[in-house]
């Protein structure tokens, strides 16, 4: 609720003449950051009775990175909150929302932070990890081997 105040009153320009363009996007980028670990703690937390919240968090996170961002959508922070909520859907076990969310998180990642970073590998094993469920286990061992 907290961001979608923000939102309105930037919107409705509020912060017109306290802030530069900047600011504004450095604003929405850091409450994105927040609703995302809102949601990650709901995660933790108890992930079966909140998973609403839980997404509901992620999404806004979603939202305010990619307004933050304009046009550049290859930014690591938007692949961190759609890997994020790649790892909600596995839980609950709505594949193909998961893996969606982690192709595109991954492409993002192999743009921006290169091939052999951490967090490819991340998603690439959580990928493996879906394709082992789903008894298709070459494709699931190209995903650790990668």
């Amino acid at each position: 609720k907290a961001g979608e105040a923000f939102s309105k009153r930037l919107a409705e320009g509020a912060y017109e003449n306290n802030t530069t363009e900047y600011n504004s996007r450095h604003i929405k980028e850091e409450i994105g950051e927040a609703f995302q670990i809102v949601g990650e703690s709901i995660g933790d937390i108890d992930s079966d009775t909140y998973r609403i919240e839980e997404l509901e968090n992620y999404e806004e996170a979603l939202q305010l990175k990619t307004e933050a961002f304009g046009g550049d959508q290859n930014n690591a922070s938007i692949a961190d909150t759609l890997y994020a909520m790649g790892c909600h859907h596995q839980r609950f076990n709505h594949i193909s929302f998961a893996q969606k969310c982690y192709e595109q998180a991954l492409r993002i990642y192999k743009l921006t932070l290169g091939y052999e970073h951490f967090s490819v590998a991340r998603v690439l094993h959580n990928i493996g990890i879906m394709y082992a469920y789903k008894d298709e286990r070459d494709i699931a061992m190209k995903c650790f081997k990668k």
